[in-house]
């Protein structure tokens, strides 16, 4: 068995004393593990970090095996975010969270053309708004669509500021405000084009996040992942420093 795509490395864990086990997310053959030999030695050092874009070659005896990669660097992407510890750990989050959320195997060009493009976009100032859209549309992918563009009670579309967790719609601010203690905070943002503040972020990253764990990774008895509680944490402390 054989394939070539294109693919974007989401994990590289160790095996062995100079091996890697990759996972890459592919244009056509969705997530997909590969051991690629010599991946640790000194002339392959820092060929294969997450992030970054390759041509891929993938060979097995049998369809199920876990194979061979065979990798030819496109783009080091992440490569200009080495001193940029908040870039990175958005990168780290977004390659967890896919790394634990997608199916092994599955094809979903949309997610890979859209990790691509919010890649190919972290220079942006925006970027964490891209990350928080990102994660919305993975849960849509995964069968989790959240419902932001209207209220679930009256139908308006206006003062949209809250969602419900138990249904993942809208609520406006009028219907909303005697029980907004048990409801989540809907920045702006995601409603309309706006300015976002810090305290936005963190909104949208809650919001991303409750859904995630409840609905994506609580079903496989896991939270979500150290890398995305630590961009939280980042953000937070940004938060913190600006206030």
């Amino acid at each position: 068995m054989n394939w070539t795509d294109k693919g974007i490395i989401i994990e590289n864990r160790k095996y062995g004393e100079t091996s890697s086990i990759l996972t890459m997310l592919t244009a056509e053959h969705g997530k997909h593990s590969g051991l690629i030999k010599g991946a640790r030695n000194k002339k392959s050092r820092g060929m294969y970090e997450i992030g970054y874009l390759a041509h891929v070659e993938w060979k097995a005896r049998l369809e199920e095996s876990l194979g061979y990669f065979k990798c030819e660097l496109l783009n080091a992407y992440t490569c200009a975010y080495l001193n940029d510890p908040m870039r990175l750990a958005g990168i780290s989050s977004i390659c967890s969270v896919l790394n634990g959320a997608l199916p092994e195997r599955e094809p979903s060009n949309f997610i890979y053309e859209s990790l691509s493009s919010f890649i190919s976009k972290l220079s942006s100032n925006d970027w964490l708004k891209n990350y928080i859209n990102f994660e919305l549309k993975l849960l849509s992918e995964l069968g989790f669509s959240l419902n932001l563009l209207s209220c679930a009670v009256t139908g308006q579309v206006n003062e949209l500021c809250y969602v419900s967790p138990k249904t993942g719609r809208a609520v406006s601010k009028n219907v909303g405000n005697p029980y907004k203690e048990r409801l989540l905070a809907l920045p702006p943002f995601l409603v309309e084009e706006s300015h976002s503040s810090n305290t936005d972020i963190l909104n949208g990253l809650n919001l991303t996040g409750y859904f995630l764990k409840r609905n994506v990774f609580a079903q496989v008895n896991r939270g979500l992942p150290a890398a995305r509680d630590r961009l939280v944490d980042r953000v937070v402390q940004k938060n913190s420093i600006t206030k």
